[in-house]
């Protein structure tokens, strides 16, 4: 059988379109940050830095989206390393899918890819695949999806960025021109003639039949009343619309015997009983689509006047798939509707939970007893939301949701009585015994010290992590964290010391208490002095009781730079400063040159000025090329000045003279006396192009 559901009624639809937008194409270029891990020799197993790959699947984009079975298509993916290490091999799985739930029935597995070329830390991979779509796949809308690490080769931080799907169900399935191996039928429709007061049931039949040789797919069915056997038009009277995801398979049918309710407020008089199926047009059906709609021979349902009475009704109740404790919230939704022709007036719900789908047992969790609801217009519906706390003496156990309307019956419904409770179908709430008392450690940082910190996570300036800049020799930086007590036994205090690259640059100034009582906080204080320029790792090492989390980490980083008074080297181009290390070449800096002529060349002037407040030196020849493809590039002039007093400036000139065609990368590298800058580069790029 069938599901249906109520829904409002379907206007005539002759035909279909479907609009395609293509999408603009992504950049592949890649994005890699520096990471210079400063040397460390663990001295016992605990202090040991764990450094991990994070693979996380940041783009996927179709090439093209409408696609015959049998046919190619193709794909492209972006995947970022996000962790502090480079990957190793991995695997990339490929599918696409009706929803956004992967690894259910709907699911058309595409293929795998192995990845074997290691991404670094803060890199990233491009990829185009390449797909044979299989013949057997029924027409429709799809994701497309990838999983990477498939095969959990690769332990991550993070697990929960492999999956990505595309935004939109952008792949779309058609049959090939003239294919005729599906035609959906309505055939054979009848109801069992009398007449029924309006608000009533009446039983009828339809027998479907897919006249083709391939499987339907899903199909979207209408059940209506018309006095005219013309679908469409203004005297329709619709009573149900359902889905069937199974469809039929090839030269079958299905015989379909059903109840449906004649709405409140439908006029009097003589009815056809009408069937559409594929009533949204989800099939092609390249012979006919005309005979998808089928009346019963004669007027089958006689509708007379109703006794003016309310009839309440649950037509769904609603709750998430989940598992509690005792004294957590639970929502959930009842759906409530008034078929009858009359107000219902003030009316009481109940709300329990159930092991059997029988209100009023000694298995009952009641949620919500007798509360009163607001009167119901006839035909009108109200929906009921709530969130209640689970009572504390809950069994453990699995439950239904159910709900009971006018549990007294204290409102009069006539025949009506019967459909006052409801029930979600399975047992969708899982309440679980308490766990025993325990400590939770919770540690917070940012400037309120309202940001809670996850163990191990990467430092950050926002969650009072990131230390900034701070003068080597003469400077430090101070930063104080709180711990929180979340659980309910006393958390102990073991130790708190620094741990991990250079835990000598930073010292626990402030220690924190060494019990901390359930619900309540204590602070520390974290002091930051760097002993060498640049950035500086380590690990805040906390040691307690709780059980979940004996160790917790608190990475922190800070960067150690020279006084105000040195001397700062500023390379510019284009005006615009140039950052040391970039590996990314911009055309707002001139160091992105553009396409250029084998045999003809082009030059770029760049310019070096001393921001600092010391005499700036250079080396002799202090400009060289290097990098991937060094002969590509010449330095044509270098700077005319070594010496550069606060506030001067000298240029120096690179010639891009290409002998090879496609992408040419090169690094610039300037030496001189800047305390923290000595070697500063930055990376050019040009594109050589046939004479």
């Amino acid at each position: 059988m069938m599901n249906r559901t109520p829904a409002a009624t379907l206007l005539a639809r002759l035909g279909r379109a479907i609009a395609l937008r293509p999408q603009p194409p992504r950049s592949r270029t890649a994005s890699k940050r520096p990471f210079a891990p400063a040397p460390f020799t663990p001295e016992r197993l605990e202090d040991r830095v764990v450094l991990a790959a994070d693979l996380n699947l940041t783009e996927i984009n179709t090439l093209n989206t409408v696609v015959i079975p049998g046919n190619e298509f193709s794909g492209e993916y972006v995947i970022m390393n996000d962790g502090d290490e480079a990957s190793t091999t991995f695997r990339v799985e490929f599918r696409l899918s009706r929803n956004t739930t992967y690894g259910d029935a709907d699911d058309i597995l595409l293929g795998f890819r192995d990845i074997s070329a290691p991404i670094a830390p803060g890199g990233q991979a491009a990829i185009d695949q390449d797909f044979d779509l299989p013949r057997n796949v029924f027409t429709g809308n799809y994701f497309m999806a990838a999983l990477v690490d498939s095969l959990g080769q690769i332990a991550e931080p993070n697990e929960n960025n492999n999956l990505r799907f595309t935004t939109i169900a952008q792949i779309i399935i058609v049959s090939a021109s003239g294919q005729t191996d599906i035609d959906l039928e309505a055939v054979g429709v009848a109801a069992t003639t009398g007449s029924y007061n309006a608000g009533q049931s009446f039983p009828g039949v339809a027998t479907y039949r897919n006249t083709g040789t391939a499987p339907s797919g899903a199909f979207v069915t209408i059940w209506f009343l018309s006095t005219d056997q013309i679908y469409g038009n203004a005297d329709d009277i619709e009573l149900a619309v359902a889905t069937s995801s199974a469809g039929l398979p090839g030269e079958a049918s299905f015989d379909d015997s059903f109840s449906l309710q004649i709405p409140i407020n439908t006029p009097s008089g003589s009815y056809f009983f009408g069937v559409f199926v594929d009533a949204r047009f989800d099939i092609n059906e390249p012979l006919a689509e005309e005979d998808n709609i089928d009346f019963s021979a004669t007027p089958a349902v006689t509708v007379v006047g109703v006794p003016m009475i309310p009839d309440l009704q649950v037509s769904g109740v609603v709750t998430q798939t989940a598992t509690y404790l005792p004294g957590d919230e639970i929502t959930f939704t009842a759906t409530i509707r008034n078929a009858g022709n009359a107000d219902t007036g003030q009316f009481e719900v109940t709300y329990s939970l159930t092991t059997d789908t029988q209100m009023g047992n000694q298995d009952d969790v009641v949620l919500v007893f007798k509360a009163v609801l607001a009167s119901i217009g006839p035909g009108a519906t109200f929906t009921d939301t709530r969130t209640i706390t689970i009572p504390t003496n809950a069994a453990a156990e699995d439950y239904f949701l159910g709900v009971q309307l006018d549990p007294d019956d204290e409102i009069d419904e006539g025949a009506g009585e019967q459909n006052n409770e409801g029930f979600t179908a399975t047992r969708l709430v899982t309440i679980e015994e308490p766990p025993p008392p325990v400590p939770t450690i919770e540690v917070f940082g940012g400037g309120g010290l309202d940001r809670m910190l996850t163990h191990s996570t990467k430092a950050r300036r926002a969650d009072g992590t990131g230390f900034g800049p701070v003068e080597k020799d003469n400077g430090s930086k101070d930063i104080t964290y709180k711990i929180t007590n979340a659980g309910t036994e006393p958390l102990l205090i073991t130790a708190i010391e620094p741990r991990g690259q250079v835990p000598a640059d930073y010292e626990v100034i402030v220690l924190p208490n060494d019990e901390i009582p359930a619900g309540e906080s204590t602070t520390f204080r974290v002091r930051f002095v760097p002993s060498e320029f640049g950035t500086r790792r380590a690990n805040i090492a906390i040691f307690t009781n709780d059980p979940s989390r004996p160790r917790f980490t608190m990475r922190v980083a800070g960067r150690g730079v020279p006084p105000d008074s040195a001397a700062d080297i500023d390379v510019r181009g284009n005006n615009n400063s140039i950052s040391d290390g970039d590996r990314k070449a911009r055309s707002n800096t001139h160091t992105k040159y553009g396409d250029q002529t084998i045999g003809e060349t082009f030059e770029r002037i760049y310019t070096i000025r001393n921001e600092g407040q010391s005499t700036l030196t250079l080396l002799s020849d202090p400009v060289s090329i290097g990098g991937q493809d060094p002969s590509q590039f010449n330095i044509i002039a270098q700077p005319a000045t070594l010496i550069l007093e606060p506030g001067q400036s000298t240029t120096f000139t690179v010639q891009f003279a290409p002998t090879e065609t496609g992408k040419q990368k090169a690094d610039v590298t300037i030496l001189s006396d800047d305390l923290d800058e000595d070697v500063f580069s930055f990376r050019i790029v040009g594109t050589g192009s046939p004479a």
